[in-house]
């Protein structure tokens, strides 16, 4: 049994709350089930979508920026069925393509770490990322360092306005043999690519790239929770 394993019922109550302005039929889209369902699961948990949207006008008004909303690497967070625990550090440079750290080359040697991660999704493989951080910036005396912690330490950097969020790019790839090792695939396949960067005083502080199965990814952008990342079966 996958004990992170979320209900339909759960993940229609989560994705009300993280975002009232789903429709019914988008909800139910969602947790895989009818829009009489949804209906219903609202109705027996007490739940006014129109309710948790007055709420939500009252206090965009008042709503200070949250770097956290335009990072992608925190959108996995919010994600309905996935938690922390599915989250797997690796001792492997994650990369598919060697340009996709042009943006670094020339630097990468002397000014950069690297913290790479697996996505699990019932027991497989289903994102890949790997995170470039600037030595002099994000300095960690840590051997590992948990997603959750190497987010904080961004958020802080943000923050104190020590760093710029970039806009998120998208890219479609082909695997290679590395890629398509972890996430099952053959090689050619294509692969959707991920790319943000923190910038600080013109110079790049960090490189987030991640990677995953094109055919199994879709995305969704709601008016409350940002960029939402959803899983399709293939």
């Amino acid at each position: 049994m996958n004990i992170n394993y979320k209900s339909k019922k759960d993940v229609i109550i989560e994705n009300a709350y993280l975002d009232p302005f789903f429709k019914i039929e988008e909800l139910a889209r969602m947790a895989g089930t009818t829009s009489k369902y949804v209906r219903t699961i609202l109705s027996e948990s007490k739940i006014s979508l129109m309710e948790l949207r007055k709420e939500y006008a009252r206090k965009i008004e008042d709503r200070e920026y949250n770097p956290l909303e335009r990072m992608v690497l925190s959108c996995f967070l919010k994600t309905p069925f996935l938690s922390v625990e599915n989250i797997e550090e690796v001792d492997e440079l994650l990369l598919n393509n060697s340009q996709d750290i042009n943006d670094i080359a020339d630097h990468i040697q002397e000014r950069f770490y690297y913290r790479s991660y697996k996505y699990m999704y019932r027991n497989r493989c289903w994102a890949l990322a790997t995170v470039f951080l600037d030595n002099f910036i994000f300095s960690s005396d840590k051997e590992l360092l948990s997603m959750p912690e190497l987010i904080e330490m961004m958020n802080r950097i943000i923050s104190a306005k020590r760093a710029d969020l970039s806009s998120i790019e998208f890219t479609v790839d082909l695997s290679t043999e590395q890629l398509g090792k972890h996430l099952k695939i053959n090689n050619f396949c294509p692969v959707l690519r991920l790319k943000q960067m923190l910038s600080s005083n013109g110079d790049i502080a960090a490189l987030v790239l991640i990677y995953f199965n094109a055919r199994q990814i879709s995305f969704s952008l709601s008016h409350n929770g940002g960029l939402i990342i959803n899983h399709k079966e293939s």
